[in-house]
């Protein structure tokens, strides 16, 4: 399986993205002021405000927030609104695309089981590193989503499509750093698992043809034709993949630019 030797070469470097994460590089977000925040009775007012990226930044911080958006998929529906309305304003500055790109795809992460299969990608790959070499591939790539996400075809719908606006976002966020900027590992990490996600799967028919003929295992279900060249794409320096030149500045401004070379040879 393509996709899954590939993403085994990545093993070292997402070790290391941890280490950086933990170190916190970049500390984009503000202290938390809304640790008592209840979205319902609020939201519509913090939207209004003239500093509602800031407070939206502030507020995902809080579990209760969070929960909100969870329980109420329409306050949610506002507030990525209003975050993709900053962060594609051409006259937005770069400030303020980082920190409303940023809080988009944190909530894309946070209010689905995408946050889980960002934390399991690096357990689960390094566990396929120590398997014999007789173990399946495809049992491997499938620890890294939690029994919940591939339960049925709608939340495993949902879980990708969370990767897939994350890396839209983070896209975004990529666009804006500067040579020498330093990057978060923690977002590098995050934006590197829904670049691969966004890549693989193309639209609801691809995530639906792979959930019905690996994991479902229907009758009848054909293997799905999914795409496979993510790491050229960012294996290249002179990628025009908008995606792929945004993570390739992530993984640059984190330490982990070393990633882009390590599949010479080996894929």
């Amino acid at each position: 399986m393509k996709i899954y030797l590939k993403l085994r070469i990545t093993i070292v470097g997402l070790v290391a993205v941890a280490v950086i994460g933990l170190a916190g590089c970049e500390d984009i977000f503000r202290t938390n002021m809304f640790q008592q925040f209840v979205p319902d009775a609020a939201i519509d007012a913090m939207l209004k405000s003239d500093t509602a990226i800031e407070e939206i930044a502030d507020a995902i911080e809080s579990p209760r927030f969070i929960q909100g958006l969870i329980d109420d998929p329409e306050e949610k529906e506002k507030v990525v609104a209003k975050l993709k309305e900053t962060y594609n304003d051409p006259g937005a500055t770069d400030d303020d695309k980082k920190l409303a790109s940023l809080t988009h795809a944190t909530i894309e992460l946070e209010t689905t089981l995408a946050g889980d299969v960002v934390d399991n990608f690096i357990t689960a790959m390094m566990d396929a590193e120590e398997s014999d070499d007789d173990a399946d591939p495809l049992q491997e790539v499938l620890k890294i989503f939690p029994d919940s996400a591939i339960a049925d075809l709608e939340t495993f719908t949902e879980t990708i499509n969370a990767l897939k606006a994350a890396s839209g976002a983070y896209t975004v966020y990529g666009s804006t750093i500067e040579d020498g900027e330093t990057v978060d590992g923690g977002h590098a990490q995050s934006a590197l698992v829904a670049y691969i996600a966004d890549s693989v799967f193309k639209d609801d028919a691809d995530i639906a043809a792979f959930y019905t003929y690996y994991i479902a295992k229907e009758d009848g279900a054909q293997p799905p034709e999914l795409s496979t060249d993510f790491y050229d794409n960012l294996e290249d320096e002179n990628t025009e993949d908008p995606a792929a030149q945004s993570l390739r500045k992530m993984l640059e401004g984190s330490g982990l630019g070393f990633l882009l070379d390590s599949a010479d040879g080996e894929a």
